[in-house]
């Protein structure tokens, strides 16, 4: 909010020129999902794995989730980073 008013920009503005933007574009999550995948195979292994258990296999989903937003700097659409981790585990 300093900058809105430091700067005297419009906050969108500022959000383009910092460069934090949400990444919505599937084709670029799909970038760090592989990733991911590559440096964590295992654990898409053990969540896959994990069908039987649904609490395990959530909280490995979700940390492969923090893994790909971490990889985006924390500004991949979660939703679709998620679901793209699901498509993988499920293929795993």
């Amino acid at each position: 909010m300093d900058m809105v008013f430091s700067q005297n920009k419009d906050p969108d503005l500022i959000v383009r020129e910092q460069g934090w933007e949400l990444i919505t574009n599937p084709a670029v999550i799909s970038e760090a999902v592989k990733k991911v995948h590559a440096a964590e195979a295992s654990v898409f292994t053990e969540a896959a794995g994990a069908a039987d258990n649904p609490k395990r296999r959530k909280t490995l989903t979700a940390f492969l989730v923090g893994k790909v937003l971490a990889a985006t700097n924390g500004r991949a659409d979660p939703e679709i980073a998620g679901r793209q981790v699901e498509e993988l585990i499920a293929k795993s």
